[in-house]
C-alpha cells in the first residue's frame, strides 16, 4: 500500500512537471508552480497576486513551501539548485526572472 502511494505521488509530480514544461513563458510557469504548491499547502494564498507580491509575506509561503517550490523547479528542469541561488527570490517578479534564466540556459 505504501509503495502504491509513493508511486502515485511520483506520477503526480511528473505530471505537474510536464504541465509546467508545456507552458510558454515564465509567467505561465510561475502560475502553474504556485497552483501546484497550493495543492500541497492549503495556507498558501495564490488567489490574487502581482509581480510585486512577496512569496513569504503576501502569499504566505513558509520555508518548507519555498523548499517545495525549489524542488518542483528542479524536477521541471532536471537540475539541482543550491539554496543560496534561491535566497534572492523574494517576489513573484524575482521568481519570473529566475525561471526566465533557466529557460535561457536550457536553449
Amino acid at each position: 500500500m505504501i509503495d502504491d502511494i509513493k508511486r502515485r505521488n511520483i506520477e503526480k509530480r511528473e505530471n505537474d512537471a510536464n504541465e509546467v514544461r508545456k507552458a510558454v513563458n515564465a509567467k505561465e510557469k510561475t502560475a502553474i508552480l504556485l497552483k501546484i504548491l497550493s495543492e500541497y499547502d492549503s495556507i498558501v494564498k495564490i488567489n490574487k497576486y502581482d509581480e510585486n507580491s512577496k512569496l513569504k509575506e503576501d502569499l504566505l509561503i513558509d520555508s518548507l513551501g519555498i523548499l517545495e517550490l525549489m524542488m518542483d523547479i528542479e524536477n521541471v528542469y532536471k537540475i539541482k539548485i543550491k539554496s543560496s541561488e534561491f535566497t534572492n527570490i523574494i517576489t513573484i517578479k524575482d521568481l519570473h526572472w529566475f525561471i526566465e534564466q533557466l529557460d535561457i540556459q536550457k536553449k
